[in-house]
């Protein structure tokens, strides 16, 4: 299970929140065409992505990783049903 530390009192834009889906959407599609991409993988990709684009916060990143890992175990736990 993936643990998301997030600021009390923090609010997220509507803007935030529609460009998260987008980028879990995206990710969730490019792991279905390399089943074989690892977490680790897909937390470094973010990683580059947030360096290329300039950002300096960990937060933002912190919740979108946890997001994308979340989405990718529970894609992964209903793909091999439950581990059946």
């Amino acid at each position: 299970m993936s643990f998301v530390p997030v600021t009390p009192g923090a609010s997220t834009s509507k803007r935030s929140r529609e460009l998260a889906g987008e980028i879990v959407r995206t990710v969730e599609e490019y792991r279905e065409q390399e089943p074989r991409m690892r977490d680790a993988e897909v937390e470094r990709a973010l990683m580059l992505a947030k360096s290329r684009l300039g950002g300096s916060g960990n937060t933002l990143g912190l919740i979108i990783l946890g997001m994308v890992l979340l989405i990718g175990a529970l894609g992964f736990l209903i793909s091999t049903n439950f581990g059946n």
